[in-house]
């Protein structure tokens, strides 16, 4: 038996029967708790102002993964404040608790209803030019690029009006960070019990908005996609086949505008020494240097794990939020400003988008690197493993910098085989890992105020020659 369809009369839009829509009044209980929270949260990508103007040549399209009540409501609020046109519609999500009473009638039990994209009614929606949420499946492991029907495909219908419309329809990915830690690959028992850091569930969700909304939580609009122009490249693909790859498209941006806030998942600091150590170009110098001196490789091997650990960073986001908040009271303290060129963060953004990226900033002093990674925390995106000296390892001093994301290599190691083998393998490894890297070129720092000469070793590294190709194509370097 085929399901009733729900049409939709000409003239003002009816309450949506779903309870999804976005709301232009709530009650009492959303006034008190959610607005003075909302303002401190930061909005940052694609400026609203342009979201207007599309909004003024067409219809606009908000897209994001799988949200709760919580992203719901902010993005209902980051509408109001930027006079957005409100969602008419949201899918699976039912937005009608933090209305006033009087405008709670008429709704139903969404059970009771049809489904809203088999019976035409987003389809309707889209006709009549009414802005909608859509909320794209995800799961634990990553992104679905599957839906279980395509009749319930809330992607086909829009991508069947594009095709037979002229009006213009725009695809807006969000979505909304917690924090700025970056992913955890091993899960722990807090992510059994609550739910993952990506996918919380509703408890860890209402702890995690209370620690984090001033500091870390913020709202992130991705560059709009024209549906018409995605379509000039899709034009034999039937309607169904072509929303696989336009959510394939959809989720693969959500997916990259996050890693370059927070950057790729961390790996164990004891993962990484063991890869290095086990890696070909480190193995071969093992069994050579144990020929050539007569001594065990299990000698050898072990000292490649010292060489490992001796370098490698240690990343802890608690040190580098501490580190950001000191440097900002040093900063605000001993110098009238900092002069930003907004400019350039946009084409780091660009870059950090395209791969690993390498930053490259001046010595003439200490400040130098610790600057740029406190300005790149600032405009949310990912901090880079630094390259600092082994003298600057000294304790307690080291182990915090090791901490901050610092790794250290020694001054000389040219005669030292294993030990440039232990060093070209960790560097291909972050690279592989897309983390970003900074170091300085000219090695040690000025003293007197003028750029140094530079120092080519860790550019002749192999390391460099040995990423792989699809990587070597993407790398960008950043002065």
């Amino acid at each position: 038996m085929s399901q009733p369809v729900i049409v939709l009369a000409s003239g003002p839009p009816p309450p949506d029967p779903y309870g999804g829509a976005m709301a232009s009044e709530f009650n009492w209980c959303h006034r008190l708790l959610f607005p003075r929270f909302f303002r401190k949260v930061r909005v940052d990508g694609t400026p609203p102002a342009c979201l207007q103007e599309l909004a003024t040549r067409g219809t606009l399209i908000y897209v994001t993964p799988f949200i709760g009540q919580l992203e719901l409501q902010f993005f209902n609020h980051m509408a109001l404040s930027h006079r957005l046109p409100l969602a008419r519609f949201v899918n699976d999500l039912r937005n009608i608790w933090w209305r006033p009473w009087r405008n709670r009638r008429g709704y139903r039990r969404t059970k009771s209803l049809p489904h809203p994209v088999r019976s035409g009614y987003l389809a309707g929606l889209l006709r009549d030019h009414h802005s909608v949420l859509l909320r794209l499946r995800t799961s634990r492991g990553y992104d679905d690029l599957f839906w279980d029907d395509p009749a319930e495909d809330p992607l086909v219908p829009l991508i069947h009006l594009q095709r037979t419309s002229a009006s213009p329809l725009y695809m807006v990915p969000m979505q909304f960070f917690w924090e700025r830690r970056p992913s955890a690959r091993r899960k722990g028992l807090i992510d059994l019990l609550f739910g993952e850091r990506d996918h919380p569930g509703w408890l860890r969700r209402f702890v995690r908005f209370w620690r984090h909304y001033a500091a870390g939580a913020t709202a992130h609009i991705g560059e709009p996609i024209a549906l018409a122009d995605f379509l000039q490249g899709h034009l034999t693909q039937d309607d169904t086949s072509a929303a696989r790859v336009l959510r394939q498209r959809l989720l693969g941006q959500i997916h990259q505008e996050k890693l370059i806030a927070t950057g790729p998942p961390l790996k164990p600091r004891r993962w990484i020494i063991e890869q290095i150590s086990e890696t070909e170009g480190v193995q071969r110098v093992v069994y050579s240097s144990a020929r050539e001196t007569g001594k065990s490789v299990e000698d050898f091997k072990q000292l490649a794990r010292q060489y490992a650990d001796e370098i490698a960073a240690d990343i802890r986001y608690g040190y580098i939020e501490l580190a950001e908040r000191v440097l900002r009271w040093v900063f605000r303290n001993i110098y009238d400003g900092i002069a930003v060129d907004e400019a350039g963060f946009a084409a780091v953004k660009r870059a950090m988008a395209a791969g690993p990226t390498i930053f490259v900033p001046s010595h003439r002093s200490h400040v130098d690197g610790m600057i740029l990674s406190y300005l790149l925390f600032q405009h949310r995106l990912a901090t880079p493993h630094l390259a600092a000296g082994i003298n600057m390892a000294f304790w307690p001093a080291g182990p915090f910098f090791r901490r901050c994301g610092a790794f250290f290599l020694r001054r000389t190691f040219g005669k030292n085989p294993l030990y440039r083998a232990v060093f070209a393998e960790y560097i291909t490894l972050l690279l592989r890992e897309q983390y970003s890297v900074e170091f300085f070129i000219e090695g040690g720092r000025s003293r007197t105020g003028k750029s140094l000469k530079p120092r080519m070793g860790i550019l002749c590294a192999p390391a460099w020659r040995q990423i792989a190709p699809s990587y070597r194509s993407q790398s960008r370097t950043t002065r």
